[in-house]
Parts: C-alpha cells; structure tokens; sequence
C-alpha cells in the first residue's frame, strides 16, 4: 500500500479577483443556465485541495469515473470556480470539484472522442470572495463525499492560521467549539497519532479522547491498543483494546460491591486503628457515595417512585 498524500495545513495564494464575465466571454464559454467551461480552461490552485490521497481516495474517484463512463457527466453537478485576474489574464481556478474532475480525466482516456466530456457546468464565486471563503467552503460547499476528520482538521487550522477565532469556526460550520478544538488538536498531533488517524487503525475521537486524557502517553496507549487489537485478530483500536480497559469494565461492574465493602469496612470496629490517612481517603469517598445516593432518592420520589423498590429492578434487570 502507498503512503497516503496528506493536505498542508498552511495554505495562502494571493489571489486578485477578476470579471466572471469577461473571461466567460473571451474563452467563449456558453452560458446556458450556468456557465459550460472547457475542462482545458479549468487550472487548481496547489496543495488548496484537502482531500487524502489513500486507498480510500482513490476507490473514489473510480467509482465516480465508471458512473461518467456510463452515464456521462450530470449537468447538477456543478463545479464552483473562481476568476482569478493575474496581469492582463483572466484564469479560473478550481474551488469545489477537484474529485470529480480527477474522474473526468480518467472517463476520458476510456471514452470515444465523441462521448468525451469536454465541458461542465460552473458557479463561479461571487464579487469579494477570498481565500478565507473558500477555504471555509471546503466545508459548506461540500455536497459530495463527506470530508473525513482530519481533512476537516486541516480545514480548521487553515482557519486559525488566518487568524479565526474558534467559536467563529464553530459558529459558521455549526459545530461545537468542543468538536472544532477537538480537530485542532488531531491536526496538531504526533505523526505517529495522524497516521493511525488516517488509515483508519484508530477513530478520531478514540485519538482526540487518548490526547486529552494522557497528553504525550497517548502515542504509547494506543500503539499497545493497536498491539492487542492485532493479537485478537484486528486492525483498528478501540476502547475496548487500550490499557485499564479490563479494569474500568470489572471495576463498573462491581461498583456496587465495591461501594457496599467500603462501607462495611467503615462500621469496622477495626476502622479506628487504620492510618489516619487512609480513614479520611475512605470517608471522603464514602461522603461522595452517600451523597449520590441521596440525590438519587430525591428524584425518585420527585417521580412518585420508591427508590428502594427502584433499586431492586434495577439489580434484577
């Protein structure tokens, strides 16, 4: 397998806008309802584009090239331009459509010259749109494959790198500020975090849950999940792989003998004569319990229920 071609977080192209109008007209693009632009017209802005170029990337774009070769190219699924004016030249770069127009290329070499699809239809960008608005319509605009995360991360760090705040981000892409920090801190990882990220052997909030939780050791957790994932015959690490996993899933099955031990031990004559230490640690935590338990019979009679027979349902469930 190849090494996946990963987007660049840092991406600014000065870019002056030019007439849509003037350069539909001087490279003699009929109009119609949208403008039909020659493929040949059509130039990309390096390294804009924030795709992953994987495996999964490229059964993509096949699958897109065998449905032009079928069916030719939809006319609904317009491309989105924009006319850059660079000296006394009009050029239209590509904003939104780069998978498909990769699948062209590919139906073209296939098809006969005269069922070759030379032309597509375009929305080019409206007067004062820059290179912060495209970059956030990476996004928005998106109506095809969804971005996976860490292309959305890329996204995000273009963002802050132009100098957005985070609620902005989250406020124009309707996330939360939680999600969008969360995808900052991915685009920010370790390499060896990314690259698990990206081909799939761990989820990217397994990796953004590890990072938050263990800082720097989260390299070392989830390379031992993806170790015990592989020994059960696995590829991909979950929660269920990383380490302590086994404890919290005995420790949240005997809580409730845990807490009931806790609490025998406390009415132990013998309690007296343990560390001062150790007795408040106990009590401390007894308190906690206690009071738990406490709210929890509070809402059961708020309920109209007896928490007692609440609790005995529940064990037997």
């Amino acid at each position: 397998m190849e090494q996946a071609q990963l987007p660049i977080d840092a991406f600014d192209m000065p870019l002056v806008q030019g007439s849509a109008k003037k350069a539909m007209t001087a490279l003699s693009t009929p109009s119609r309802d949208l403008w039909q632009v020659e493929l040949s017209q059509i130039k990309l802005m390096p390294n804009f584009n924030v795709r992953i170029h994987d495996e999964e990337y490229e059964e993509h774009i096949n699958w897109l090239t065998e449905s032009m070769v079928a069916n030719g190219y939809r006319q609904e699924s317009t491309m989105e331009g924009f006319v850059a004016k660079e000296g006394d030249e009009l050029i239209i770069y590509l904003k939104n459509g780069h998978s498909r127009l990769q699948a062209i290329e590919r139906a073209n070499k296939r098809l006969p010259e005269d069922q070759q699809i030379k032309r597509v239809p375009m929305i080019v960008a409206s007067q004062g749109t820059d290179i912060q608005d495209m970059t956030l319509d990476l996004i928005l605009s998106n109506s095809g494959k969804p971005l996976r995360p860490y292309e959305m991360a890329i996204v995000f760090k273009r963002l802050v790198r132009y100098g957005w705040e985070i609620a902005a981000i989250a406020k124009q892409t309707n996330f939360t500020t939680t999600y969008v920090e969360g995808l900052l801190l991915l685009a920010g990882a370790p390499a060896e975090i990314r690259d698990m990220v990206v081909s799939g052997q761990v989820a990217a909030a397994v990796a953004i849950q590890e990072m938050r939780q263990h800082g720097s050791k989260a390299v070392e957790r989830l390379q031992a999940g993806l170790a015990a994932a592989q020994a059960k015959g696995g590829n991909r690490v979950t929660n269920k792989h990383l380490p302590g996993a086994a404890l919290k899933k005995v420790l949240k099955k005997e809580a409730n003998n845990l807490y009931h031990a806790a609490r025998s031990i406390k009415e132990d004559p013998g309690f007296a004569s343990l560390q001062e230490e150790t007795r408040v640690t106990l009590e401390a935590l007894l308190q906690k319990l206690q009071e738990a338990e406490n709210d929890l019979a509070t809402q059961g009679e708020s309920n109209g229920e007896n928490p007692a027979e609440s609790t005995t349902e529940s064990k037997g469930k």
